[in-house]
């Protein structure tokens, strides 16, 4: 019996657990027991993608389609990319806020603009409140049941790094549930040292030529350049060392690339 009190708008999924003791002619006793989820809708969808992707990473996509209890099942999903226009100055993301926005504006815009350029006026940060604008990128993916995740390539050279998309999937279940999914995600190209990767303006990210290195082993690092708000690189304070012994912080002070 599902909960009543949570709305089923809000497709909320249930935990049951069944158990179950059989007795044969002789007389012995199996014991079993099983966990399950049950729900509204009869299908999940899973397109993994971060708040943050290198563009390049997008060729190669496993977006599963399964039940409830992760078992493959025959459907299908259309995945849909669409770019944004973001009201971030330079190209950089607003720093949080300290504060929640007001009830009661006591300042205009301008006037807040002027004083307070690196912050949200008051809503628009928020991904809900950007414009779409240009042509969107759509993939239908297709599951024929035999396996619970399909590769599919959700870039096509179609989209471009340093861009804001918003990822919508829509799928309907075996009964004609419709689904439907929103995200925001922000493209990057690692092969770009001019490529814009960092989520906010007070942390950079960093990004690495290889995913494990040798001793003596050259190891480009590259840090987002969304630190920036001038339009010049930022001074990045590093230090390279591990974990029980680490090495002297350095300021480096002149690119966004490093080679250590």
């Amino acid at each position: 019996v599902p909960d009543l009190d949570v709305p089923v708008i809000d497709k909320p999924e249930f935990d049951y657990e069944v158990t179950a003791d059989v007795t044969d002619i002789t007389g012995e006793t199996q014991f079993g027991q099983a966990t399950m989820k049950v729900g509204y809708m009869a299908l999940s969808v899973n397109v993994p993608l971060s708040d943050t992707m290198d563009v390049n990473a997008l060729k190669k996509v496993n977006v599963s389609l399964t039940d409830l209890n992760s078992n493959p099942i025959a459907a299908q999903a259309e995945v849909t990319l669409e770019p944004l226009v973001t009201p971030y100055p330079w190209g950089c993301p607003y720093i949080a806020r300290y504060w929640k926005v007001p009830d009661s504006i006591a300042l205009d815009k301008p006037t807040f603009k002027k004083l307070l350029p690196q912050f949200a006026y008051i809503d628009e940060a928020s991904a809900d409140k950007w414009t779409r604008v240009g042509a969107k990128f759509s993939r239908t993916v297709k599951s024929t049941g035999e396996s619970a995740s399909i590769q599919t390539d959700l870039n096509q050279g179609s989209l471009l790094p340093n861009t804001y998309y918003r990822d919508t999937i829509s799928a309907r279940d075996s009964f004609g549930t419709p689904l439907t999914v929103s995200r925001t995600v922000c493209l990057y190209d690692q092969s770009s040292p001019e490529s814009v990767s960092a989520t906010s303006a007070q942390t950079p990210s960093l990004h690495f030529s290889k995913p494990t290195y040798r001793v003596k082993d050259l190891a480009v690092v590259r840090y987002g350049k969304r630190i920036r708000f001038d339009r010049k690189p930022q001074p990045v304070l590093i230090s390279i060392g591990t974990a029980s012994q680490p090495g002297a912080f350095e300021w480096d002070r002149k690119s966004s690339t490093s080679n250590t």
